[in-house]
């Protein structure tokens, strides 16, 4: 947003009485001299004004120049120097410079420094140079002049003097830390500051620490007095702390600078003469002033301990000056450190001066080594850069090595080039050596030979091969310097650069005699056209060097934008030729580099700095920490903790006493297999834990199959892991990195080389010698926290061998372990689980327990060292169990336990390694290891299994539906949350501890058996117990709560204790913060943290604006968005926290910050901003979860169905609660996950819709939800609806059928009493007080009647009941029955002597019997006292589901939603389908169809089946209709294959499966064919056509049989005769066919199937129409639509009832492709919250209410599309002109065109409707944008009409165009009318002239000069009034620096008059001066006198 041209430069009005008084001042001296001063004054201000003018005409830019400046992206270059021409115009140009340069660079450098820092040593570069020229593009080349130094000399700081920058107005990008470093820098600059000054400054310093010395800076500082003379960075350690300071000492100008007075104003001496004036300070010199501040404080800092380096300009001799010498006195001394250093003094320091006058001044605690003085010329100045090395210790007091890199891989795969080359060496060496051969040897001779003997061969072999792929990868590429981006440009002279340099080698080996071979290079330089090479002397040779070095210096800046213009000439040539592939590419290089950089500088700006390899380390010791600082030190302290890190699991039962002969190290002995076969005696000393351990391995052993996993690798399996590995991951130890295998997956004979050497070591269980040896790579995951304990260790194995592990344990394994379903349920670190899944569980279960009010612990146990504590033997058994071969367990064990680690740190890799051997092995799976997460996870199987076999789970049963699901525990790797639930409702909070204690001891001693430990300092628990107040339940608070102390097993015996926290206590896990009691508002409130901590750093680091929008989008709100799948909250609440992150977000984003919320929140569709809506955010993540995990095998689905079973059971609805109103409502739910959900769902008009069969069943025929009719009348209030609901639950009661008895109409009595449930459904624990007793029966009373009977009977059971069913009767009435249990009863004879009616039957005489009785009809009975007679009130029959088996074409028949079926047509009955499939002789075909220009909204799908062995064949279409944005060709696809699996489940529905079956589907469309394979694969959450895919997954789970997709090309008949095809490939083109004709027939006779398919669980919908992609995508649009509709209205923006009219669909596509910041600038617009002046009258006061171009009053939003200015009206037309030639591109209709450019033109004041008439086709589109109005047209708001009327067009005129499209055309040309407009009247107002300064700055610098004219020179001292004696003529006609100058001096003239006690002397204040000065008309002014005499005339 503009500012309305405020800046440092321009200047503020003095005050009106101050205006008042000169005025009287100025009358006064009118009066007494006559009118001299007056004409004085006049004379000086017509001069000045005339120079003004002058100047004025001169730079005032064209409208065209103003117009293309606004508009500018690119910066144009001119004189590429690409033709040979041009190149020798150059040189010879430039010899004459070069020929000069040579010469003053004779004198060489003075000392010494090395080339490469050496270790332990800080490097600093200062040097005066002389002007930065941040906006001289001729001198640009100075920055990377410093950048090239600073990389050749690798130093650590920059220390800067006279940068000749006003650091206040650079921009972002011309940040230091940006143009010199990176964001990770600190950077301090400084210059004067105490007056206006122009972009560029005399003097000035900055200082600069580089990334690494960074991480040691304290603070920075500058000069307290403003005037930039010296800053400093202060940096150490605890123990040393050091000032680096950077200062410029001013100097006296010289007489030639003195000659011009005005010269001498420029120079930093003037800047502190005025200074010094203006404060008053005296007659003290600017030297003598700098001193005197300069030594007091390098005085204070001295005695306050600090050393002290400063490097200065001093600007005087700096071993006998007289501030050097200050410096050497005793209370400072400091020494000049290049004598010290080098033993003679400093050379002269400026290229014309004699004597050295830059120095390096140092305390004596400071150790300089070396100091370095280049020559004259070798640096970005005229002054010799310095470069000085100082001992780290002596400066930070602290160890400063010199960090080793890894080193860098020549072989990149992404480089088609080098992949090439490096296969072609490598292919060569192996055939040439017989590779092969010998592989086929090996494997032929693996069964003959020892193992000692094979491993021999194996490792020689392996040790040729891999000096074979490093030969390779040394000859594929050459390393090259990436100092300058490539382009034929920079080509060109590198190429050049490089012949020379060459040329100089050979005429030096010619000159020794040596013989040179030239042909070759006497080829190159003709091509390069260097004539007669060998004729050129070294001098020569030299300065052409030096002249391509000068060319490449100058290219630097530019090379990026020249690569980019390379690249798009790459793509207009691809084009011409049709390489389509190469566009595609080179199209692809370009998004790439460009996110690339972008999100290089998001990164930099947003996230902290990462922690690097240590180069010291810190141990904790009880003595107190202990530093280590040397390599050694590090390398022996990091490699005993992590040996006894790898031997923690040393100490596991199994590996101790009698089991450790009995299984060894490795499980590999015959006990091993006894225990897995069953047959193992286990010995008494066994412990019980372990042996539980043995026994779950049994299990799973004898439930898995047992088909033994193959270790066999296969060449495909090589290949497509290897192709799609990333190359650049890190590995290994021997430098065979996983490049070298990812080029090989490209090579099918290296592959089969590759696959039949793992396979060999698999099978033999002999690794390779290589393998043993791992790399440790050592991170701080905190930058600076270098405590050894809390660094991250990643150990990098060897690529093959990783690979190995991965396949054979985390693919196969896994595979076979899912398809058994042996992974427990609780493990959550599993293949489509997400860490959040674990959080949801958790909350669920809270949900669940505050919900049935039971009591629940909550144990969080985390895991200690996790995969490094794992006891060998016992992973061994477990992966045996897991039926992994034993060869290859041993092969990866035996590997880890004597790998050899090599430690990487800061100082490389050390030499010597660390690890185990057979006898002392290391235990553990590897952090890094490919098969620790699957190893861990069988070994955590059997630690779950152990576990329940203790009894342990908290089961579940569904609250309705009795679904049973067992929890145990939530273990996310080593993150473990028990879930313990009371076994009773009547437990005491005693014994249910007592049972916390028992689960808890029990898990930790299950962990020590397997060799891990429990970290007691991440363990705590909750425990949820109740009370009851006035019979509501509340949870007990931790004072409330008994003080219990619950204990956890540990290693040295003692158990520790973990503490209790409050259920309102938020503790993380798993990245959420949550408690038991639901509260997520700590989780927000950290997210919220996280968030405002990214947009601080964003702001400080000034990234720019479009950049930050995207890390705004794509890495914060993930960030602040995580968990919320999980969590509950208040929508307004999260709203709230939101807001104020926006708020905060929205200045670095350049938005005003007070923008409403309406166009933050609003989607680009409505023209908002798009920030995301939290509460959508929030929901979306829900329904995406819901969809993804309802009704799946997963712990997150079972939940899920688990709790809301209990959440429908406590609001006692019938109907599904989400649909019901939640404001209504809400009150008979806890607060919880589907609480939320609901109100959510309610809150943005969601319709979600579950299948009838996850709704509570009603029991009988009439029957209804208690609470249901309770909810439907105004007779209860809603706290009786809660009494109700309590009683309702504690009697376990849902419908009338459970409170009548079998007649259907008498309430049972027990209803009326306070007896509890004996229910079978799962009802809440609730104690109802004696007033909800009367309130329930009161209730029961209006439900019925007052005599308790129904009006209306219920009819016939169509539901098991669920109260307890004990009283049968028999089908002739004569015997009845009571159970008793499962297999006894007793049974009653009807008594015939009683009195019996039809309403009352007597039985007695019971009798005990043993067996089954039948239970077809319920009876309601009533007992005498006795118990001996029982009278039967009333009997009905039970509900008994049908049997009937039902043929194919009746199964057809019965299915849901006959649409679907309709066009089903088959040969015979159908049921040769079933027998093909059973014989697998059936072929299956789908395909769809999609034709935009038939219909945009319908697609259509055919699919026929064909029995091969009978020719029989069935086919059936689909037709829907859906919307635009959903129907599409895939969609169509989609159908398809969901028809195919509808019509498989109808054929096997009832049938036997053969296990032999394997359908197989086939489709022409790879999308489909992807799904269909991967069902489990969860889809993302913007997946496109997501509802039909996860149904079509869900099918292909459930698929009766194992089906397998295949592809078929399609369209085959347009290629091949119908006789050259397959059946499969006829079948698909016969669907085309059909579904073709399907569409055509639908779409004339408006017949479509109903798009709500059978058996879809969850359909979610809004406004009725059904989501079909993205959630949050769907639901903003709708939202959007809701809010903008009101907006609009309110705002008179659109008419009544128009925003339907208005094709917002375009809006959206439009501002979704465009630029972001063209979106942001778009909102702006409509918003009003831009930079006019209207608002920013507002924010400011001051800003004048006028359009800068026409001077309208006031400048609102709309007058940007409205000003007619000539000049902005010529551009407006201009852009309708472009308009217009792009409506003719696109074969607009003319006429449209001619209205459309008439209308434009004249600005909307001649209707459109009247330029056309009533007849013309467009009339009806002129009157709906006459209604619409101008500017919704100019802002992108048309009518939907015009895609109507260019639909029609297209139609008319038979075009090849799509109406949509040019829509989106048309607004965005409309819009980019409206931003020119904006941009052009920017240009006008902030467009900077040749002095950096906008227009109206211009204007306020000189009205502020004019103001200074009145200056009487008697106030002036007598050395000032040569100020008003000036040209001002050429004053006004020079530059704004020159103005500036000029009043600076008058301010300091002033002041130093006021000083001096001058009368009269009150001067001007230098203020900042906005509005034009007041006009002179007080008492004596010229314009008083007048006024008087034409009021006395």
């Amino acid at each position: 947003m503009g500012n309305g041209g405020t800046s440092n430069v321009s200047y503020r009005s003095a005050q009106t009485d101050s205006n008042a008084t000169r005025s009287q001042s100025r009358a006064g001296r009118f009066r007494s001299d006559g009118g001299r001063y007056l004409q004085q004054v006049q004379s000086r201000l017509r001069a000045f004004k005339r120079g003004t003018s002058r100047r004025n005409r001169r730079i005032h830019p064209t409208t065209a120049e103003v117009d293309s400046r606004s508009n500018q992206q690119f910066s144009q270059l001119s004189g590429d120097a690409t033709s040979e021409p041009h190149i020798a115009t150059t040189l010879a140009s430039e010899q004459a410079v070069v020929d000069r340069l040579v010469e003053e660079m004779h004198d060489g450098g003075y000392g010494f420094v090395e080339g490469r820092k050496p270790s332990d040593i800080i490097r600093l570069m200062g040097e005066n140079v002389n002007n930065l020229s941040l906006y001289d593009e001729t001198r640009a080349w100075k920055i990377p002049k410093i950048k090239e130094i600073n990389k050749r000399y690798q130093t650590d700081g920059l220390l800067l003097q006279e940068c000749g920058t006003d650091f206040r107005q650079i921009s972002s990008d011309q940040a230091l830390d940006v143009l010199l470093g990176d964001s990770d820098c600190r950077v301090v600059t400084a210059n004067n500051v105490t007056e206006a000054s122009a972009r560029t400054q005399y003097g000035g310093v900055a200082a600069l620490n580089f990334p690494r010395l960074a991480g040691f800076t304290l603070e920075t500082g500058k000069d307290s007095t403003g005037l930039g003379r010296w800053v400093y960075t202060y940096v150490g350690t605890s123990t040393r702390k050091t000032r680096i300071i950077t200062a410029y000492r001013p100097v006296k100008p010289s007489r030639s600078q003195l000659k011009g007075r005005q010269r001498g104003w420029y120079t930093v001496w003037s800047q502190h003469r005025r200074y010094i004036r203006k404060k008053g300070l005296g007659n003290i010199s600017p030297r003598a002033l700098f001193s005197q501040d300069l030594v007091k404080q390098l005085l204070s800092w001295k005695n306050a301990g600090d050393e002290i380096i400063l490097f200065m300009d001093v600007n005087d001799h700096v071993y006998k000056g007289r501030l050097p010498l200050r410096f050497a006195e005793r209370d400072l001394m400091m020494t000049e450190r290049f004598l010290t250093s080098n033993g003679f003094e400093a050379p002269n320091s400026y290229y014309r001066g004699t004597k050295p006058i830059t120095g390096c001044f140092c305390s004596q605690g400071i150790d300089c080594v070396n100091v370095y003085a280049s020559p004259h010329r070798a640096g970005a100045g005229d002054h010799r850069y310095w470069i000085m090395d100082f001992d780290a210790k002596s400066v930070l007091g602290a160890g400063y090595p010199h960090l080793v890199r890894p080193k860098g891989r020549r072989l990149k795969c992404v480089v088609k080039r080098t992949r090439v080359a490096y296969l072609r060496r490598l292919r060569k060496l192996t055939e040439r050596h017989k590779m092969y051969s010998k592989m086929k040897l090996l494997h032929d001779n693996a069964d003959t030979v020892s193992p000692r003997q094979m491993s021999i061969a194996m490792n020689k072999w392996d040790r040729e091969n891999a000096e074979h792929k490093l030969s390779s990868e040394e000859h594929c590429n050459q390393f090259k310097n990436d100092y300058i981006e490539f382009s034929p440009q920079t080509n060109l002279w590198i190429k050049r650069r490089d012949l020379y340099k060459q040329l100089r080698s050979i005429n030096a080996r010619l000159k020794l005699g040596k013989q040179v071979n030239v042909t070759h290079f006497a080829r190159s330089c003709a091509v390069a056209d260097i004539q007669n090479p060998f004729s050129l002397t070294d001098r020569e040779i030299g300065d052409r060097i030096e002249a391509c070095r000068a060319r490449l210096r100058e290219l630097q800046p530019v090379a990026p934008m020249l690569r980019i213009e390379h690249l798009r000439d790459c793509i207009h040539r691809a084009k011409e030729r049709g390489d389509m592939k190469a566009v595609v590419r080179i199209r692809q290089i370009l998004r790439n580099e460009k996110l690339r950089r972008r999100w290089r500088g998001v990164h930099k700006s947003t996230k902290p700095r990462r922690g690097g390899a240590p180069t010291s380390i810190k141990i904790k010791h009880p003595t107190g920490d202990v530093q280590y600082d040397t390599r050694e030190e590090i390398e022996e302290q990091a490699g005993r903790l992590l040996t006894d890190r790898f031997q923690l699991a040393r100490d596991a039962p199994i590996c101790n006493g009698s089991l450790f002969d009995d299984f060894g190290y490795l499980g590999d002995t015959a006990c091993t297999r006894a225990i897995l076969e069953g047959t193992y005696e286990y010995p008494p000393e066994m412990d019980d834990h372990t042996r539980l351990l043995c026994e779950e391995a049994h299990r799973i052993f004898s439930v898995k199959s047992t088909e033994e996993i193959s270790n066999y690798v296969d060449s495909d399996d090589f290949q497509y892991f290897w192709q799609h590995a990333d190359e650049f991951i890190q590995s290994s130890h021997s430098h065979i990195h996983f490049g070298h295998y990812k080029a090989i997956a490209h090579d099918r004979y290296l592959s089969a080389l590759e696959a039949s050497k793992l396979s060999l070591a698999a099978t033999t269980g002999i690794p390779m010698e290589r393998w043993g040896s791992a790399l440790t790579v050592l991170l701080e995951k905190e930058f600076g926290n270098i405590y050894l304990e809390k660094m991250r260790a990643i150990c990098l194995l060897e690529a093959d061998f990783n690979w190995l592990n991965k396949l054979v344990f985390a693919k196969r394994m896994m595979d076979q372990a899912y398809d058994n379903g042996l992974v427990p349920v609780e493990q959550f670190a599993r293949r489509g689980v997400q860490a959040s899944h674990g959080v949801l569980c958790k909350v669920l279960f809270c949900d669940m327990m505050r919900a049935l009010h039971e009591m629940a612990g909550i144990p969080s146990v985390d895991l200690g060292n996790c995969y490094d504590a794992v006891a060998h033997p016992i992973a061994s058994i477990a992966l045996q169990a897991f039926q992994v071969p034993l060869t290859t367990i041993v092969l990866s064990l035996s590997v880890l336990q004597t790998m050899t680690f090599f430690l990487r740190t800061g100082y490389g890799v050390s030499t010597c390694g660390y690890g185990g051997t057979p006898g002392d092995p290391t235990f553990g799976l590897g952090q890094g290891n490919g098969m620790a997460p699957s190893g861990f996870s069988a070994v955590s199987s059997l630690m779950i299994g152990a576990f329940q076999r203790l009894g342990h789970a908290s089961d579940f049963s569904g609250a309705w539906s009795g679904l049973l699901f067992c929890l145990a525990a939530i273990i996310y790797v080593d993150d473990t949350d028990l879930l313990l639930r009371s076994k009773s409702r009547d437990l005491t909070m005693d014994q249910f501890f007592d049972d916390c204690q028992t689960a808890v001891t029990d898990w930790g001693s299950i962990v020590l058996s397997t060799g891990g430990y429990l970290k007691a300092g991440k363990c705590f628990w909750y425990m949820m117990a109740w009370k009851w107040v006035k019979g509501v339940p509340q949870l007990r608070s931790l004072r409330q709560l008994p003080k219990y102390t619950l204990t956890i097993p540990q290693k040295s015996g003692s158990p520790a204790p973990i503490p209790l926290r409050d259920v309102g206590d938020a503790e993380e896990t798993l990245g959420v913060w949550s408690c038991p009691d639901g509260d997520f508002g700590v989780h927000i409130e950290k997210k919220m943290e996280v968030g405002h901590l990214w947009v601080e750093r964003l702001r400080r680091n000034k990234c720019p604006p479009a950049d930050g929008w995207l890390g705004f989008r794509y890495s914060l709100i993930p960030k602040v968005t995580y968990g919320f799948a999980a969590i509950t909250i208040d929508p307004v609440l999260l709203e709230w926290h939101f807001q104020k992150l926006y708020k905060d977000v929205l200045s670095p984003l350049r938005v005003n910050e007070h923008i409403t919320k309406f166009y933050r929140m609003a989607p680009k569709r409505v023209m908002g901003l798009g920030m995301p809506n939290p509460g959508i955010k929030m929901l979306a993540y829900k329904l995406h979860l819901l969809q993804t995990e309802w009704n799946q095998p997963t712990s997150a689905g079972r939940m899920l169905q688990q709790s809301l079973e209990i959440f429908q059971m406590e609001t006692g609805l019938s109907t599904n609660v989400i649909e019901q109103d939640y404001e209504r409502f809400e009150s008979l739910a806890t607060g919880g996950w589907w609480k939320q959900f609901w109100c959510l769902c309610h809150r943005y008009d969601v319709q979600f819709r579950l299948g009838k069969k996850w709704l509570i069943p009603l029991l009988r025929v009439g029957d209804k939800a208690i609470m249901d009719m309770i909810c439907s009348t105004d007779l209860f209030p809603r706290s009786d609806w809660r009494a109700i609901n309590r009683v309702r639950k504690f009697k376990g009661v849902h419908s009338l059928a459970d409170i009548v008895l079998c007649d259907g109409r008498t309430v049972d009595p027990w209803v009326l009493t306070t007896e509890s449930s004996d229910s079978s459904r799962v009802f809440s624990v609730e104690k109802p007080t004696r007033s909800d007793f009367a309130t329930f029966r009161r209730a029961v009373t209006y439900l019925t009647s007052p005599s308790h009977r129904l009006q209306t009977p219920l009819g016939a059971y169509v539901n098991k009941p669920h109260r307890r069913d004990d009283w049968f009767i028999s089908e002739d009435h004569t015997i009845l029955y009571r159970s008793k249990s499962e297999s006894s009863y007793v049974q009653y004879v009807r008594n015939e002597s009683a009195r019996n009616t039809r309403f009352s039957l007597s039985f007695s005489d019971p009798t005990d019997m043993v067996g089954q009785f039948p239970r077809s009809i319920r009876a309601s009975v009533q007992l005498d006292d006795g118990g001996s007679e029982v009278k039967v009130h009333s009997v009905a029959r039970t509900f008994c589901p049908p049997t009937h088996r039902l043929s194919f074409l009746e199964r057809i028949r019965a299915q849901p939603n006959q649409t679907l079926w309709r066009t089903f047509v088959t040969d015979g009955d159908g049921s040769w389908i079933y027998e093909s499939l059973l014989n697998n002789t059936l072929v299956m075909m789908s395909d769809g169809a999609y034709e935009p220009l038939l219909a945009e909204d319908v697609c259509s799908c055919a699919m026929i089946v064909m029995c091969t062995r009978t020719g029989q064949r069935a086919s059936l279409t689909w037709v829907e209709r859906s919307d635009r944005a959903s129907a599409d060709n895939y969609r169509a696809e989609i159908l398809g294959g969901i028809a195919l699996q509808l019509l498989v489940k109808v054929a096997c529905e009832g049938k036997y499966l053969s296990p032999s079956m394997s359908p197989r589907f086939g489709c022409d469309n790879k999308g489909v064919v992807h799904h269909g394979n991967h069902p489990w694969r969860p889809l993302p959450a913007n997946q496109g056509q997501a509802d039909v895919l996860r149904y079509y997954q869900n099918l292909v789970r459930n698929c009766p049989a194992k089906c397998k997709m295949y592809h078929v090309h399609g369209h085959l008949d347009r290629y091949l005769r119908r006789d050259e095809m397959t059946p499969a490939e006829i079948l698909n083109c016969d669907c085309d066919l059909l579904a073709g004709a399907a569409l055509h027939w639908a779409v004339e006779h408006n017949c479509y199937i109903d798009r709500f398919l059978p058996g879809e669980d969850i359909v979610v919908s809004l406004n009725g129409c059904k989501v079909t992609g993205s959630y949050e995508r769907a639901i903003t649009r709708h939202w959007g639509d809701k809010v903008g509709r009101e907006h609009y209205y309110v705002k008179d923006i659109i008419p009544p009832g128009m925003f339907d009219d208005v094709y917002w669909d375009g809006v959206e596509k439009v501002l979704t492709s465009c630029p972001e910041m063209f979106s942001v600038w778009a909102t702006k617009q409509v918003s009003g919250f831009f930079g006019n002046n209207h608002l920013l009258r507002h924010i400011n006061g001051h800003t004048v209410d006028v359009c800068p171009n026409c001077g309208c009053h006031p400048e609102r939003p709309q007058h940007i599309i409205f000003c007619r200015d000539p000049a902005r009206s010529a551009v407006f037309d201009s852009s309708v002109d472009k308009l217009v030639e792009w409506l003719a591109s696109q074969r607009t209709d003319a006429s449209l065109t001619l209205l459309l450019s008439e209308y434009l033109r004249n600005r909307g004041d001649v209707p459109m409707s009247s330029l056309c008439t009533p007849r013309s086709d467009y009339y009806e589109l002129a009157e709906m944008v006459d209604s619409l109005g101008f500017r919704n047209l100019l802002e992108g708001r048309i009518p939907t009409l015009f895609y109507d009327t260019r639909l029609a067009d297209i139609k008319r005129r038979n075009l090849n165009k799509h109406a949509g499209h040019w829509c989106n055309g048309l607004i965005l040309r409309l819009l980019q009318i409206t931003h020119r407009q904006w941009t052009y009247r920017n240009g006008t107002v902030h467009l900077r002239g040749p002095d950096g300064l906008t227009t109206k700055q211009t204007q306020a610098l000189a009205q502020r000069c004019e103001d200074l004219l009145w200056t009487d020179p008697s106030t002036l001292l007598d050395e000032d009034r040569y100020l008003l004696d000036l040209d001002f003529d050429a004053l006004g006609d020079g530059t704004a620096v020159s103005r500036q100058m000029w009043i600076s001096e008058m301010e300091a003239a002033s002041a130093a008059a006021r000083t001096a006690g001058l009368e009269g002397a009150d001067g001007f204040e230098s203020t900042t001066f906005h509005h034009s000065p007041h006009p002179i008309d007080t008492e004596g002014s010229i314009r008083f006198r007048r006024r008087r005499r034409r009021r006395s005339g």
